[in-house]
C-alpha cells in the first residue's frame, strides 16, 4: 500500500488532545472530539462553537422562566425607546433613497439604503446628532435595561444549549463539567461571557471578556453563575462542516506515539484533487479508518441506523481499492449500535478486508491506536533487522571478493618469481 499523494499536514494543532489522552485526570477533553459540530452551535452553523458552564441550584428552571419573561419586556421597552430616539434621523434618509431608486430602478433596495446610511455617517453634523441622541438614550436608564435583557436572554438560551448537548450525548452534569474543565486547562476554549445572579434574587451582573484582553469578570460572593465558552479557532475550524477533528487526532496520536517517521495520514487522497478522500490511512500496516460523527447520537433510531449503514456501504469499498486489509469504523455511537451498523455493511469490501467497529468514545479508541503503534514498532524493528542482514551479507560478499582477489594476486606473484629465479649451479 503506497503513501497518499495528498493529506492533512497540520495535525500538530491537536497535540493538546494527544497529551490529554495520555492522562487519567484530563482525558475528558477528548470527549468534545466526538461531539458533532451542529450540536455545538448556538444559532447559525457558520458561527463559533460553544459550551456552557453552570453553577446554579435546582431552581434554575424557575430562574430561566422568570428571566425569559423579563427579556421580552426589556427588549420591548428598549426597542420602543430606541425607535423614538433614532427613527426621525432614519426617516430623513428616505428622500435620498427614493430619489436614487427613481434614477436607478435596477439597483437593489438594500444597497441604496446602505449607501444612504454611509453617506449620512460621513457627515460631521449627523454624527454629532447621533452621539447626542445616544447619550440621551443612555442617560434615561435604557442601557442598564438593555444589559439586563441581554443577561436574561443569555441565561435562558445558554441553559437550553447545555441541556441539549447533555441529552444528545448521554452526559451527566459531572461528565460535562469534567470535559469543560479539561478543555480549559489546555486552553482549548475561552470564556466570552458570564452572567451572575445573586443567591436571593434575579438582578443579574453581566461580565464580558474579549480576545484583546479586556474583561469584566467580578461577581458577588455566592452568586449563581452561567458562563459561555467558545472553542479555540483551530479546533472549531476542524469541527465545522466536514468534521475532520477526530480523524486528525487519530493520525496525530499514532505519529506522536510512534518513534519513527510519520506513518498515519489524515484526510488522505490518492490521485488528483477530485479523487475520493480517506479519513485516515496507515499504509505500512494496510490499515484505514472511516470516521463518522452523527448529530445527537443518543437519539439514533432503527431507521436512522439503516441510513447510516447505507451511506457507509457506499464509502468503504474505496479502502479496499487502495490496499487496506484492516478497516476501522469509528463513530460516536454506543459500541453495540456501531457493531449493528457494521454488520449491515460487512460484505461491502469483499472477503479480503477485516472490519472493526469502534464506538463508545475515547476509552475504546485508545487501546486500538496503542495496538497499531505496537505493530508499527514491530514492523520498524523487522525492517531494521532486514536492513542489517542485507548490509552484513553485502559486507561478507565484498570481503570474499577481496580475499579471492588477494589470493589470485599472490599466485601470480609466486609464478613470476619462479620463472625469473636463476637456475642453480650443479
Amino acid at each position: 500500500m503506497n503513501n497518499p499523494t495528498r493529506f492533512y499536514q497540520y495535525e500538530r494543532a491537536l497535540d493538546p488532545f494527544v497529551n490529554a489522552a495520555q492522562t487519567t485526570a484530563l482525558t475528558s477533553a477528548c470527549d468534545v472530539l466526538y461531539m458533532h459540530g451542529s450540536d455545538l452551535t448556538w444559532g447559525e452553523s457558520k458561527q463559533d462553537l460553544f459550551l456552557v458552564d453552570m453553577d446554579v441550584d435546582e431552581d434554575v428552571e424557575e430562574i430561566a422562566q422568570v428571566v425569559g419573561a423579563r427579556a421580552k419586556m426589556g427588549f420591548g421597552r428598549v426597542f420602543k425607546t430606541a425607535l423614538d430616539a433614532f427613527l426621525p434621523l432614519m426617516m430623513g434618509m428616505l428622500p435620498d433613497v427614493v430619489a436614487r431608486q427613481e434614477q436607478e430602478p435596477d439597483v437593489d433596495e438594500k444597497e441604496v439604503m446602505g449607501a444612504a446610511i454611509a453617506a449620512k455617517l460621513s457627515n460631521t453634523a449627523i454624527m454629532g446628532e447621533l452621539e447626542k441622541r445616544f447619550s440621551s438614550f443612555v442617560n434615561v436608564g435604557q442601557l442598564p435595561m438593555l444589559s439586563d435583557a441581554i443577561a436574561s436572554w443569555l441565561l435562558r438560551d445558554a441553559y437550553k444549549l447545555r441541556q441539549r448537548q447533555m441529552a444528545a450525548y448521554g452526559m451527566t452534569d459531572e461528565d460535562y463539567r469534567a470535559m469543560l474543565y479539561a478543555l480549559r486547562r489546555f486552553n482549548l476554549c475561552e470564556r466570552i461571557v458570564r452572567v451572575a445572579y445573586p443567591e436571593d434574587g434575579f438582578q443579574s451582573e453581566l461580565s464580558l471578556s474579549s480576545r484583546g484582553g479586556f474583561g469584566l469578570t467580578d461577581a458577588r460572593d455566592g452568586a449563581r453563575l452561567v458562563e459561555v465558552f467558545r472553542l479555540a479557532p483551530a479546533l472549531s475550524a476542524l469541527k465545522r462542516g466536514r468534521e475532520d477533528a477526530l480523524a486528525v487526532f487519530i493520525a496525530d496520536y499514532v505519529n506522536t506515539q510512534f518513534s519513527g517517521p510519520p506513518q498515519a495520514f489524515a484526510c488522505a487522497q490518492y490521485g488528483g484533487q477530485d479523487a475520493p478522500e480517506f479519513d485516515v490511512v496507515i499504509p505500512i500496516l494496510g490499515a484505514g479508518f472511516e470516521v463518522k460523527l452523527y448529530q445527537s447520537p443518543f437519539s439514533q433510531t432503527r431507521n436512522k441506523l439503516e441510513n447510516n449503514a447505507g451511506q457507509l456501504k457506499k464509502q468503504i469499498p474505496g479502502y479496499a481499492s487502495i490496499g487496506c486489509a484492516q478497516l476501522y469504523y469509528v463513530s460516536n455511537l454506543e459500541q453495540d449500535m456501531a457493531e449493528s451498523v457494521l454488520r449491515k455493511v460487512k460484505d461491502a469490501c469483499g472477503p479480503g478486508v477485516e472490519m472493526h467497529a469502534i464506538g463508545s468514545g475515547i476509552h475504546t479508541l485508545l487501546p486500538v491506536l496503542d495496538g497499531l503503534v505496537g505493530w508499527l514498532e514491530q514492523a520498524r524493528e523487522a525492517q531494521l533487522a532486514h536492513e542489517v542482514e542485507q548490509r552484513v551479507a553485502a559486507s561478507k560478499k565484498r570481503a570474499g571478493t577481496s580475499k579471492k582477489g588477494k589470493q589470485s594476486t599472490g599466485r601470480k606473484a609466486a609464478k613470476k618469481r619462479t620463472v625469473r629465479s636463476p637456475a642453480r649451479k650443479q
